[in-house]
């Protein structure tokens, strides 16, 4: 539970992988456990340290510390329970981050086109701008659902297996 892997070419906890998923799929809680030991994190945080909520149940433990798995019980959710753990949210929810780096991305890449392009219409600018964003999404989505791989817009050169 402590261990790590490579993405995209840098280190990434099992912590913060369950924590950027949880969050990406809009759920307020992460549950990282491989039946050892059990783990609760709040996902509104950018670091899980921030959001750890139950440090650490070993099997053990499971029966003594029985009060502290309810937490995760269905009924503890549905009751609200869950929630007087709430921490502080240091980070937006999906929704909002995902709609600030698309206008930020939109910003940047309408204006580096209107540079290097300086005889195009605005509305080729914005056309322009529009289809490589939808591209960029595409990609991220294919990448996401693992239909390509995941080095495919950071890693320059890729090329797609041959005879495939």
């Amino acid at each position: 539970m402590d261990g790590h892997r490579i993405e995209r070419g840098k280190q990434v906890t099992y912590a913060e992988k369950a924590i950027q998923y949880a969050w990406s799929m809009k759920a307020n809680w992460a549950i990282l456990t491989n039946f050892k030991k059990f783990r609760l994190y709040y996902t509104l945080v950018k670091r899980p340290v921030e959001g750890l909520v139950i440090q650490e149940i070993s099997f053990e433990e499971y029966v003594s510390r029985f009060d502290d798995l309810w937490l995760v019980s269905k009924e503890s959710v549905v009751t609200g329970a869950i929630e007087s753990y709430r921490k502080k949210a240091t980070r937006n929810p999906v929704d909002e981050e995902f709609l600030k780096d698309l206008l930020e991305s939109r910003y940047l890449l309408l204006n580096n086109i209107r540079k290097n392009n300086p005889s195009l219409t605005t509305d080729d600018f914005n056309e322009g701008t529009q289809r490589i964003l939808d591209r960029m999404i595409f990609i991220r989505s294919c990448e996401d659902r693992n239909i390509i791989p995941a080095e495919m817009l950071w890693k320059p050169g890729w090329q797609p297996p041959k005879g495939g």
